[in-house]
This record gives structure tokens, C-alpha cells and sequence, in this order.
């Protein structure tokens, strides 16, 4: 057996409300399913960012190495000790807006929505490609 160290943490990219979502639909009720699937790592940085101003000089990737995931709750939460790096999942150029998405979770710091991420100098781009 090995140990990885630093641990990765992977960090889901995709469009607004186009989450992958796994629920068993005997067990739950479908408002509880989009209150649960409605929170990922990417939204919820938003909502951090959002909240908090003091975290907004941090990239998405970046987040890891003072937040760490919980995902029974679906939030981030302070980290308290140990190193982790955040690597964002590959987006194929092939996948259009979602790898533009990416291109722009890279570069820039504390967006507070998807919103945030297509304007540019108060003009809002209907696409994350008519940014470049």
C-alpha cells in the first residue's frame, strides 16, 4: 500500500445547473434531491466568495488550501491542519462552454456567481467564450 500526500482534492467544473446528480428515487423526496444536488463545490465557492470578502483573493483551485469539502453537509469548512492540493477535473476544447468555464475558473479569483464570470469591465457576455 502507498500514501498519497499532499491529498487531491477534485474539483467538479460545470455549467450553471448542470451538476451530475445521483439520487434513488424510492428513498427521496424530489425537492430534497434539488436542495442536495443544487450545492457542489463550485457553487458553494460562489456562495463563500459571496459571503465572505475576505476569501475572495483565493482562485477556485487555489480554495483547498484553506477550505477542505464536506460532503455529507455539501459546504466548505475551514481547514484545520494538513496540506491538500485542488486540481480541477480535465474539460476536453471539444466541450465548448464548460472548457471555457474552466479557462476562466483558472484565472480568476473570488467570483461570486456564473454570472460574475462572464462580465467583463460592467458588459455581461452572454457566453463564456465571448469573453476571449
Amino acid at each position: 500500500m502507498h500514501r498519497q500526500y499532499p491529498s487531491i482534492t477534485r474539483l467538479p467544473v460545470h455549467l450553471e445547473d448542470q451538476q451530475t446528480c445521483y439520487y434513488d428515487e424510492d428513498e427521496e423526496d424530489a425537492q430534497d434531491v434539488l436542495e442536495r444536488c443544487g450545492r457542489t463545490p463550485l457553487t458553494e465557492w460562489f456562495r463563500i466568495n459571496d459571503k465572505y470578502p475576505e476569501t475572495r483573493h483565493l482562485k477556485y483551485m487555489n480554495f483547498t488550501d484553506h477550505y477542505v469539502w464536506n460532503k455529507n453537509l455539501k459546504t466548505w469548512t475551514k481547514r484545520q491542519e494538513k496540506e491538500s492540493v485542488g486540481r480541477m477535473v480535465f474539460v476536453s476544447p471539444n466541450d465548448g462552454e464548460r472548457y471555457f468555464l474552466r479557462l476562466l475558473l483558472t484565472h480568476v479569483s473570488g467570483a461570486t456567481s456564473f454570472d460574475f464570470l462572464k462580465t467583463v469591465n460592467d458588459v455581461k457576455f452572454g457566453t463564456f467564450k465571448g469573453i476571449y
